[in-house]
Order: C-alpha cells, then sequence, then structure tokens
C-alpha cells in the first residue's frame, strides 16, 4: 500500500542480468497490479517514462493507462 508520491532510486543492482553493465538510455515503467501478480495483466494501472540516461534525478512517472 505505497503512498504517492513514491521516492524510487535504481542503481547497478537493479540490472536484470548480473554481471552486465547497467547503462542507458532505458524506460522506467510503474504498475499497479489488480491482482497483486508480477505478471503483468489486462486492467493494470501503468506509466511509463522512455529514454532516460544512466545516471537520472528528478524523473517523475505518471500512471496515466490501463492495460489492454
Amino acid at each position: 500500500k505505497p503512498s504517492f508520491p513514491l521516492a524510487f532510486e535504481i542503481g547497478g543492482g537493479d540490472a536484470m542480468m548480473g554481471g552486465q553493465p547497467f547503462e542507458g538510455p532505458v524506460d522506467v515503467v510503474a504498475r499497479l497490479s489488480r491482482t497483486g501478480d508480477a505478471i503483468p495483466s489486462k486492467g493494470d494501472a501503468e506509466g511509463t517514462a522512455r529514454g532516460l540516461k544512466i545516471p537520472s534525478k528528478g524523473v517523475s512517472v505518471t500512471i496515466d493507462s490501463v492495460r489492454q
């Protein structure tokens, strides 16, 4: 049950493949799952910040769409 706005930080430890360089540009997606499942599904609310350089500061992700 997050409180918004929610501050976040992403670093090299968050890379999907360990040992690989964490480089940009990257897309950051925020999603609120209807079911609580980690896999995205229809009806989830989400938003994306695209093409971010690494490092970046002051990034905002607005949850403004519903997954179809």
